[in-house]
């Protein structure tokens, strides 16, 4: 009798890991990981140089001509210093009141106690810092005032405040293409009256506070194609006005996908997946948000709503995203004025159309004192979804509540244990009768 019943006990648990599993990857869809690349703290072919430090035009000149770097600082000759190994407590790289052409490639700077800045750029426009490895510094990169400078292909990581840092009117700058990983406060930010400024292809992951940060007085950014992820905080905040973000993948984050503190931005095309809040978060600190555009985005497995809009933020609107298997019960809240929500796609809920036209008949029903609805709910998901996200198609049925969850899933397996415990209880009551 003994070992009928453990084989029944563990046709139990077959059962139920079987089935449960599946429901897991249903809620929390792709994990991200990422694999720190430590190869180039140490160099062989990198020559140890002093800290370097360079005031306007004529003392970068004067230095080239002394230490041999190329280049006459014209745009088609550009000074080029190359190959180097900094390691100071201070700043490493320096250069002010500057607009001679230049490109800093291809070295490694360790700031070794964290205090001051990898490389410093103020006043200053038309450089290329490409290729670099800095790390133990205050901030990895931090300049201000500087115009049509290019910052790509650098490796940014283990700095005490932030990984690169723009400030005080920075226009039209590119940065690219970096790793920017386990840095303190966060990994890339644009602050006072920065604009016109692109920042893509970047992986911003392991901060510990937000992955990209928008502060009040930057204006008309674009933050684009990047992988945000696994940071302690939001994947991105926007407190100025303006900004587009857009075809990012953010994902994993502590805390928001994105907070938006801000007015007229537009959020467009982005996967923001397994969040631990919301996907999106507006919420006001000082100013009445309004304006806002979030549309195209796919909002999965988040641990909060999918939207999350605060009072006194109004007039914004949400149209054309994919929102599936968030975790609250409803998977939007609206507690401002006048928002406008439109033709989502929502997951779970009904797929009943009797009149063919790719509307669900029942609308969708948002949590907040709005007592908002999405009248037009799409029948099926828009492109846009990770190609490895994997979640039930909605049943044509009667209509539902908005907080319904997909939890069909677990009734069945909570009546196959059922069906398990009763084979048990009859085995053991045969053998003792």
């Amino acid at each position: 009798m003994i070992v009928k019943c453990r084989v029944a006990v563990l046709i139990a648990v077959a059962l139920l890991v079987a089935l449960v599993v599946p429901i897991f990857a249903l809620q929390h869809g792709t994990i991200f990981s990422f694999v720190h690349d430590e190869s180039t703290r140490i160099s062989e072919t990198h020559v140890d140089h002093d800290p370097i430090s360079i005031v306007g035009n004529v003392d970068f000149l004067n230095q080239a001509f002394a230490e041999g770097w190329p280049g006459t600082g014209t745009e088609s000759d550009p000074i080029i210093i190359s190959g180097l190994r900094i390691q100071y407590s201070g700043h490493m790289f320096r250069v002010i009141d500057s607009d001679l052409h230049f490109e800093f490639t291809d070295n490694i700077l360790n700031g070794i106690d964290q205090t001051w800045c990898g490389l410093y750029i103020a006043n200053s426009s038309n450089g290329k810092v490409i290729n670099n490895t800095i790390y133990n510094a205050a901030a990895g990169i931090h300049v201000l005032w500087i115009n049509d400078t290019v910052i790509t292909s650098n490796k940014v990581f283990e700095n005490s405040n932030a990984g690169i840092a723009f400030e005080r009117a920075c226009h039209r700058n590119n940065i690219s293409w970096n790793s920017v990983h386990s840095n303190f406060y966060f990994g890339i930010g644009l602050d006072y009256n920065s604009t016109a400024n692109v920042v893509h292809n970047n992986l911003i992951t392991n901060t510990l506070g937000n992955g990209v940060m928008l502060w009040d007085d930057s204006y008309l950014n674009q933050i684009y194609n990047n992988t945000i992820f696994e940071n302690n905080g939001s994947g991105v905040t926007i407190r100025g006005h303006h900004q587009r973000v857009y075809d990012n993948v953010i994902a994993n984050n502590t805390q928001d996908g994105i907070l938006v503190s801000a007015s007229f931005c537009q959020i467009e095309n982005n996967t923001l997946l397994g969040n631990s809040r919301s996907g999106v978060h507006m919420y006001t600190f000082w100013d009445d948000e309004v304006g806002n555009e979030i549309s195209g985005n796919s909002i999965l497995s988040n641990g909060r709503y999918a939207v999350d809009i605060g009072a006194r933020c109004d007039n914004n609107t949400v149209e054309y995203n994919n929102i599936i298997d968030n975790c609250e019960g409803s998977q939007v809240c609206d507690n401002g004025l006048h928002n406008v929500i439109r033709h989502n796609y929502w997951n779970p809920w009904n797929a009943t159309d009797t009149d063919f036209n790719g509307i669900v008949d029942y609308p969708y029903l948002a949590l907040g004192s709005s007592e908002n609805v999405d009248s037009s709910p799409a029948l099926e998901p828009f492109d846009g979804l990770p190609t490895d996200y994997v979640f039930s198609p909605n049943a044509a049925s009667e209509v539902q509540d908005s907080d319904s969850q997909p939890y069909e899933a677990i009734f069945v397996a909570s009546v196959g244990i059922l069906i398990v415990a009763l084979a048990v209880w009859r085995l053991r009551k045969r053998d003792f009768s």
